[in-house]
């Protein structure tokens, strides 16, 4: 056990220690308020607020906080390709040493995806319950609903047997309609994965859907380990892996 550990410790690159009380907003719009810096890495922030701990890229910040934090673009650029080759090496070498368990088929290479489908309707109700237990305004109640997802949302469970692989920031969402024509492509979030058992750590991401009218067709692919699977959304709720 202690073995495991010092190796999964490789990914963890700690450049400098702060802690530091700020409000942080993305350029895609995310808040995190009163949140403390507790890394700094080449590629970006770890920060811990009230709903956990994640990573925010660089690239994703002020070019304000990108000078308070020192950040070189070329330095990322290599640490990001640095880890990925750690993240393969160490797939390749725990798969090398370790049987799969009864859990984990003889094709899973290491990770699998479990997705829940959120039916647009189910977010409103919730959205308008949580508005009511806040007291909000009927104005501040029209915001919130305006920020669900017209096709609804995923969420994602991500498992894999290292816990950088866990990480969903490197699935790509490849979103299609009922025709077969790709909608969108959309990366996942950055996630702190969480300790599952013997063999697995867990991620988790959530994706928000097009409008659609009968279904969709969305495939999960993990840049290091490959296709995850292609799953059919069907408006009524149902979701169904096909491949």
């Amino acid at each position: 056990m202690t073995r495991k550990f010092s190796n999964i410790a490789v990914f963890v690159v700690c450049l400098a220690s702060v802690s530091l009380a700020d409000d942080f907003k993305t350029f895609n719009g995310k808040e995190y308020k009163n949140a403390t810096v507790t890394r700094v890495e080449p590629d970006g922030l770890v920060i811990k607020f009230h709903g956990g701990i994640v990573k925010v890229p660089f690239t994703d910040l002020s070019e304000e906080l990108q000078q308070k934090y020192n950040y070189d673009p070329k330095a990322a650029k290599q640490f990001a390709a640095d880890l990925q080759q750690k993240v393969i090496e160490q797939n390749q070498s725990f798969l090398q040493q370790t049987k799969p368990t009864p859990e984990q088929s003889t094709h899973d290479h290491g990770g699998k995806v479990q997705l829940e489908y959120h039916l647009p309707e189910e977010l409103a109700a919730k959205a308008q319950k949580a508005a009511r237990e806040k007291m909000f305004s009927p104005e501040e109640e029209k915001v919130e609903l305006s920020k669900i997802p017209h096709g609804g949302g995923l969420s994602v469970t991500l498992y894999a047997i290292t816990i950088d692989a866990a990480n969903t920031k490197w699935l790509t969402y490849v979103i299609g309609n009922s025709a077969g024509d790709v909608l969108e492509r959309r990366k996942g979030d950055e996630c702190w994965p969480s300790y599952d058992s013997e063999y697995r750590w867990r991620g988790f991401d959530w994706v928000e859907l097009p409008a659609f009218d009968d279904s969709l067709r969305v495939r999960v692919y993990h840049e290091v380990l490959g296709n995850l699977g292609d799953y059919v959304i069907q408006r009524t709720g149902g979701i169904t892996r096909v491949r």
